[in-house]
């Protein structure tokens, strides 16, 4: 069964599993990810862990990719990972496949996993999709990453940078002055837009 989420921010729906550990290869060592959201806050109830833990176990078995491609379906836009990411090769394979299928629907996917031997040229691959922006995310706080134009890339910043003349070229999120919405803003899913900074929880 396909288990989807939607958050109160978002203007699209995603799919997800845990946070941490093993799910998050990417995030060792990652200074944003010491005081990351989902481990925290309303990401322990139940019924947003159960889900998750769903879905980690749900993307192995056949006939998963189709579903996925049924659920997704007509969808504008879609996220993937608003808590873990594409820890395991098969799982970016199955992803590739539900993308191919659902060339309708824009495709938004960050990722700490761009410079982890053995998925770095996958994740790269994903980029090329004409509905799919793949963002890398930067590990340190108040950092630009150089990717190339292969791909996009995110960054976390805190107050005085995000609301600073410091990365002119980098779009700021809105959220923070649109009460925490993305209301008609989809700069996330835009491949025009190199750079999205999010302002540090």
């Amino acid at each position: 069964m396909i288990k989807l989420s939607k958050t109160s921010k978002m203007p699209a729906k995603s799919w997800s599993i845990p946070a941490g550990g093993k799910f998050c290869p990417g995030s060792k060592d990652a200074e944003v990810c010491k005081e990351c959201y989902a481990m925290k806050g309303f990401y322990n109830m139940p019924s947003v862990k159960s889900p998750r833990e769903h879905n980690a176990e749900d993307w192995k078995r056949d006939g998963w990719v189709d579903d996925m491609a049924k659920e997704i379906k007509g969808m504008p836009y879609f996220r993937w990972f608003d808590s873990g990411d594409m820890y395991h090769p098969k799982l970016i394979d199955k992803i590739h496949a539900v993308i191919h299928k659902t060339g309708e629907t824009k495709h938004w996917i960050p990722t700490k996993m761009w410079d982890i031997v053995g998925t770095k040229a996958m994740i790269n691959d994903l980029h090329r999709y004409k509905n799919t922006v793949i963002r890398k995310s930067a590990k340190d706080i108040n950092q630009v990453i150089n990717t190339s134009h292969t791909t996009c890339n995110s960054a976390v910043f805190t107050k005085d940078v995000f609301y600073s003349d410091q990365y002119p070229n980098v779009y700021r999120c809105k959220a923070p002055d649109q009460d925490h919405k993305c209301k008609d803003c989809r700069a996330c899913w835009d491949k025009s837009v190199q750079t999205v900074a999010y302002l540090k929880h």
